[in-house]
């Protein structure tokens, strides 16, 4: 290192470069701790940066209802009874037998809802209209996404998008999903958006009866 220059150290005094021996003395005494501070401050910017992004497209509707909550005392989440159906049950139409003679039966017999599946319930007009009228006024959202929705059922995404539009501040805990085994990696990520882990119930297969577990983790969500 040629020539002899000063810097102010740490302590705010000056040093010049022919009082230290080396080059990290130089780099310890006069910009290091600085150095230092400030790539502590990026880094840790960058972490709160990408853990609020991460929370926000992850809760992101939990979060505006907490907000909401906060800021308008007023604010009031919708209940069950302002809801013409209990339980909407999106599905592939291959899964009738499931839906109807599994999952319908324990939701309208055990549970005492009133349930609206699309081969059953349609009646004259348009389709997509009417699963999104029933969207609408249903107080939660069954999806069953199974082999036969996720891969071939042709009307699959409008009906998740549908759903997943319809969650709000008001009623934030509106979807919940029932996975068939081995289509975890299939669900879109706009689905599992709008979804906390405890709303996802794992069915080992659509062609055996649901356990207890499955049956309690359904009941309290739609309930609760």
């Amino acid at each position: 290192m040629s020539g002899n220059y000063s810097c102010i150290d740490d302590r705010g005094q000056d040093r010049w470069t022919a009082d230290l021996v080396t080059t990290k003395a130089l780099w310890r005494r006069c910009v290091g701790k600085t150095a230092l501070l400030v790539s502590l401050s990026l880094a840790l910017s960058l972490i709160v940066g990408f853990l609020v992004v991460y929370v926000w497209r992850r809760f992101r509707t939990a979060v505006w209802a907490f907000f909401l909550n906060i800021l308008a005392p007023g604010f009031r989440k919708t209940k069950m009874e302002d809801y013409g159906i209990h339980v909407f049950v999106g599905y592939a139409d291959d899964d009738f037998r499931f839906v109807r003679f599994v999952l319908r039966r324990y939701l309208e017999e055990d549970l005492n809802l009133t349930t609206y599946i699309h081969q059953r319930d349609l009646g004259a007009g348009y389709l997509d209209q009417q699963l999104l009228d029933a969207i609408q006024d249903s107080w939660r959202l069954v999806l069953v996404l199974s082999a036969n929705f996720l891969r071939r059922y042709e009307k699959a995404h409008l009906v998740m998008k549908m759903c997943t539009s319809a969650v709000t501040p008001m009623n934030p805990d509106r979807v919940l999903v029932l996975v068939e085994q081995g289509q975890g990696r299939h669900v879109p990520d706009y689905v599992l958006a709008v979804l906390d882990e405890e709303k996802l119930v794992r069915l080992h297969s659509l062609n055996e009866e649901l356990g207890y577990e499955q049956k309690q983790r359904i009941k309290h969500l739609i309930l609760s």
